[in-house]
């Protein structure tokens, strides 16, 4: 199993470097969304930039808060050991995370990745049924997602039996992360998971929305270290033979980028709802991915195509990202 060294060993620190809103992560033109033609917008972080493609950027200076991705890993294996209990380590980070936005107020995501066990399959495809009633329940949610993923948690037409994902975005950080550290729900996917992965996310540049939702932009730009990126879109049904039929290469390259940590494909509906979410050692690695090869062809076909009834571009700082996704270890 690979392991991937936690965040804060990738010499990861917030600053003011300017974001490039057209350098993509997708893995097809369905994630390659509007990038083309928007290099030139400025970051919201900046205090003076355009958030969600609005013109109404706003400033997140205040989440200068240290990295929690020293959040201790998983048990050996990636079989869902947590069920073990949270190290002595894990709660440092824990409470280091808290001290650092303690006041805040600021919009945090909480997305967790799992691999369902195969005695378990049942309840995995429930998630589908009653997993947003569920996880309505949480307090401070603002926003939900129960999502699929593609064959081996990659992309493409092919559906995986097992692995899906939690999107959570809660008013405040503390409520995301006591949802990580508390919930019920979270201990019902480590319980029923071979492998299982959570991470927490603040939103440094945004554009475009999902289901009519835009994210508020609550972190400063990272001058270093790792970055994450959400890619998602809405297939327009009688565009979706040719979009897909250029998704494939785009495919292959994202799996063999330098510099990308993470990659899973993720989706609401088969075929037409599909979204990509990447984790990356700096926004150099992304960009430099996002602008070459066939990911720069995904992206003038998104543009000349017009795939997309409703698409969505963010960027964020991760902390605490943790656990096990296709055989590789982080945190």
């Amino acid at each position: 199993m690979t392991r991937t060294p936690p965040l804060h060993r990738l010499a990861w620190r917030e600053g003011a470097a300017a974001d490039s809103p057209s350098a993509g992560m997708a893995a097809s033109p369905a994630f390659a969304l509007q990038l083309a033609g928007q290099s030139g917008g400025r970051s919201a972080g900046q205090g003076g930039g355009r958030s969600a493609g609005r013109g109404e950027g706003r400033s997140a200076g205040q989440g200068r808060g240290r990295s929690a991705g020293q959040l201790a890993g998983e048990s050996a294996g990636g079989s869902a050991g947590g069920s073990a209990g949270e190290s002595a380590g894990t709660a440092a980070a824990a409470a280091e995370f808290r001290a650092a936005h303690a006041g805040t107020g600021t919009q945090t995501i909480a997305l967790l990745l799992a691999d369902i066990d195969p005695s378990a399959r049942l309840w995995g495809y429930n998630r589908f049924l009653i997993g947003r009633s569920a996880a309505r329940r949480l307090p401070g949610l603002q926003f939900v997602k129960v999502l699929g993923s593609g064959h081996d948690g990659g992309f493409g037409l092919r559906p995986s039996a097992s692995r899906q994902g939690l999107f959570c975005l809660f008013e405040q950080a503390e409520q995301a992360h006591a949802f990580l550290e508390r919930s019920s729900l979270v201990a019902d996917y480590r319980a029923h998971a071979r492998e299982f992965l959570s991470v927490l996310l603040r939103a440094y540049s945004s554009r475009g929305s999902w289901s009519g939702k835009r994210f508020e932009i609550t972190a400063s730009e990272p001058q270093h270290g790792p970055i994450a990126g959400l890619t998602r879109a809405s297939i327009k049904p009688h565009l979706a033979r040719a979009f897909w039929r250029r998704a494939p290469p785009a495919e292959r390259s994202l799996d063999a980028a330098p510099g990308c940590l993470l990659a899973a494909g993720l989706g609401e509906a088969p075929l037409l709802r599909q979204a990509t979410f990447t984790v990356w050692e700096s926004a150099a690695a992304m960009d430099a991915y996002a602008h070459s090869g066939a990911h720069l062809d995904a992206i003038r076909a998104s543009r000349d195509g017009g795939y997309f009834s409703e698409s969505m571009f963010t960027r964020f700082v991760p902390e605490a990202l943790q656990g096990v996704w296709k055989g590789r270890r982080y945190g």
